[in-house]
């Protein structure tokens, strides 16, 4: 909608018939360069329409970020050490229940422990390598 007023309000800020070349004799060489003459017709119609085309042209145009600011990374980017001891200690509980899935014996918790607490140091070791590649 935007798009089609603005579209709207430059064609209506033209008028038509109304560009024309003249063309002006340099005084060094005698050559001729065509030159733009403009004649706008004024009034409050016109005058208004053009404050239209103006206001839309302000609107449309993209805002530049102000400069010097930061992008603000997201919550894995900030702490890759987390991120990576999460993952190694899902990992490693499912390493469990795969091996343990139908099992009743009880020593299940003890490797779940173990297993968990082995995932998450490898996790929170490749996350220390990400953060320090991040750098």
């Amino acid at each position: 909608m935007r798009l089609q007023g603005a579209l709207i309000a430059s064609v209506l800020a033209v008028p038509w018939g109304t560009f024309a070349q003249s063309l002006s004799v340099s005084a060094d060489d005698g050559a001729q360069t065509p030159q733009p003459s403009f004649s706008v017709a004024g009034g409050p119609l016109r005058d208004g329409v053009n404050k239209e085309a103006v206001r839309l042209a302000k609107t449309l145009a993209p805002a530049s970020p102000p400069q010097g600011t930061q992008h603000k990374r997201n919550w894995a980017g900030r702490h890759p050490v987390l991120l990576g001891t999460l993952i190694g200690l899902g990992a490693g509980l499912a390493y469990n229940a795969a091996q343990c899935g139908a099992s009743s014996d009880f020593t299940c918790t003890q490797l779940a422990a173990l297993f968990g607490s082995l995932g998450a140091g490898i996790g929170a070791g490749a996350g220390g390598v990400v953060a320090i590649a991040l750098r």
